[in-house]
C-alpha cells in the first residue's frame, strides 16, 4: 500500500526562505525617476562634465600667457634647488657629528651645535627660497585667472595624483594582507573553506582595500583644494563657485570608479549564483528522477 512520505519540516523552513535569484530582474534595481533621483544624476552628470570635459570659459591672451611663461621661467631661476641641496648637506653634516653618550666631551659638542646651527641657516635660506618662488607663481597665476586653461588643468592633474595615491595606498594594504595570509595558510585551509571562498575573500578584500584608498584620496584633494583656489587670487564669490564645482567634480569622478567597481563585481557575483542555483536545481530534479523509477 502506498504510503504518503512525511516531509522534514526543518527542510520546508529552508526551502522557504530560499531566494529565487531567477525572481530578481535588474530592471527593478534601476532607480525611479523621482525629483530627488534626478537632482542627484543631474548633479551626478555636472561633476564629471567639469571635471573631464568642461573647456575653459576664460580666454587668456597672448600678453598674459607670454607674462606668465616669463614669471614661470623666474620662478625656477630662483635657486630652490641649490638651497635644498645644502639643507640636506647640512642635515648629513648634523647626523655625522652626533656621538655616543660616552664619547660626549666639549669639542664634539661644540662641533655638533656648530653644525645645527649651521642646518638651521640652511633651513631659513630653504624657507625664503620657497616663499620667494610661491610667491612669483602666485602672481603668474594671478595674471591669467582661475577660471583658465591652466587652473583647471591644475585641479586635474592634482585630483588625478590623490587618486594614483590612494590606488597604492590600497595595492601596498593588499600585500600587506597577503603577506600575513601566506603564513595563516601555512598549516593548510580550514574545513569550512574551499577554493570559491578564499577567491570571493580576496575580492572582496581588494574591493574594500581600494574604496578605502578612494576615499582617502578624495578627501586629500579637498584639503589641499583651498590652497590652490587661493593661490589664483580670484575673488570670494568666484573663487568659492569653483571650489563648489571642483568638489562636485572629484566626488563624481570617485563616485563613477566605485559604482563601477562594485556594479561589476556585484553583477557577476549574482550571475555566479544564479547558474549555481540552476545547476543545483538540475541535479535535484536528476536524482529525483532517479529515485522516482528505483
Amino acid at each position: 500500500m502506498y504510503r504518503r512520505q512525511r516531509r522534514d519540516p526543518n527542510r520546508r523552513a529552508l526551502a522557504r526562505r530560499e531566494v529565487n535569484l531567477d525572481e530578481i530582474q535588474l530592471r527593478n534595481l534601476v532607480p525611479k525617476p523621482t525629483p530627488r533621483n534626478v537632482t542627484f544624476f543631474g548633479m551626478w552628470m555636472i561633476g564629471l562634465f567639469f571635471m573631464l570635459l568642461a573647456p575653459s570659459p576664460v580666454n587668456v591672451s597672448d600678453e598674459a600667457l607670454e607674462a606668465y611663461s616669463d614669471k614661470i621661467v623666474q620662478a625656477s631661476q630662483v635657486g630652490y634647488d641649490e638651497a635644498l641641496y645644502d639643507y640636506r648637506i647640512s642635515e648629513q653634516e648634523v647626523y655625522a657629528a652626533k656621538q655616543w653618550p660616552w664619547a660626549w666631551n666639549e669639542k664634539n659638542t661644540a662641533v655638533y651645535e656648530r653644525k645645527v646651527a649651521l642646518s638651521r641657516e640652511a633651513k631659513k635660506r630653504l624657507d625664503e627660497k620657497l616663499e620667494e618662488e610661491y610667491q612669483i607663481t602666485k602672481d603668474a597665476k594671478q595674471g591669467i585667472g582661475l577660471w583658465s586653461e591652466f587652473g583647471m588643468q591644475e585641479i586635474r592633474e592634482n585630483l588625478y595624483d590623490n587618486l594614483s595615491w590612494g590606488v597604492g595606498v590600497a595595492k601596498r594594504q593588499t600585500m600587506y594582507q597577503m603577506f600575513w595570509s601566506v603564513f595563516g595558510m601555512m598549516g593548510g585551509m580550514r574545513r569550512d573553506e574551499n577554493a570559491l571562498g578564499v577567491i570571493l575573500q580576496w575580492i572582496g578584500r581588494i574591493m574594500f582595500n581600494l574604496s578605502f584608498g578612494l576615499i582617502m584620496a578624495l578627501f586629500s584633494f579637498i584639503f589641499a583644494l583651498p590652497s590652490i583656489v587661493s593661490s589664483y587670487g580670484s575673488s570670494f564669490m568666484s573663487g568659492f563657485s569653483f571650489f563648489l564645482l571642483a568638489l562636485l567634480g572629484a566626488c563624481s569622478v570617485v563616485f563613477t570608479i566605485l559604482s563601477c567597481m562594485w556594479g561589476t563585481v556585484v553583477g557577476g557575483t549574482f550571475v555566479v549564483l544564479r547558474e549555481a542555483q540552476k545547476q543545483a536545481r538540475l541535479q535535484d530534479r536528476a536524482r529525483r528522477e532517479r529515485l522516482h523509477y528505483q
